[in-house]
């Protein structure tokens, strides 16, 4: 892909914050460190842009719909490194379903217990499949399950 091209698609450059020479591309000013070129807090950045200063993170606006689609447009903003990660999973507060059994319950690992429960552990030659269900975590069917 040419730079032209990749120009094209991230639409009109709109300058540089922390440069000192107006119209100056960012790829141009130098960072903290003195030896890297780096985005300071407020600049606008995404993926295919320079990376964010150290302790600085590159994010989309709250109020964007598609916030992986800002970012690959290079609408994000560099903004400082919080404790945890917007794509991390909060962790749950209840007891964990394999204390409590419920997993046990799940219609898929029924069904995959039976099967285990009727298959020997001996080698055995049988001229039927073996159906074993594809289930998640919970014990619940996958959608995609394999034939």
């Amino acid at each position: 892909c040419g730079s032209s091209t990749l120009a094209n698609r991230l639409g009109p450059y709109k300058g540089c914050f922390s440069c000192k020479e107006p119209g100056r591309a960012p790829r141009d000013h130098i960072g903290q460190a003195g030896s890297t070129s780096m985005l300071v807090q407020g600049e606008p950045c995404g993926v295919y842009t320079m990376s964010c200063a150290k302790g600085l993170r590159c994010v989309p606006l709250p109020q964007e719909h598609s916030p992986l689609q800002a970012l690959l447009q290079g609408r994000g903003f560099c903004t400082k490194h919080s404790r945890t990660s917007p794509t991390e999973r909060p962790h749950p507060t209840g007891p964990h379903p394999s204390h409590s059994g419920e997993i046990e319950k799940a219609p898929c690992r029924k069904l995959l217990n039976s099967v285990l429960r009727g298959v020997e552990l001996t080698i055995f030659l049988s001229d039927r499949d073996i159906y074993i269900p594809n289930c998640d975590t919970l014990g619940f069917y996958r959608k995609k399950q394999c034939r």
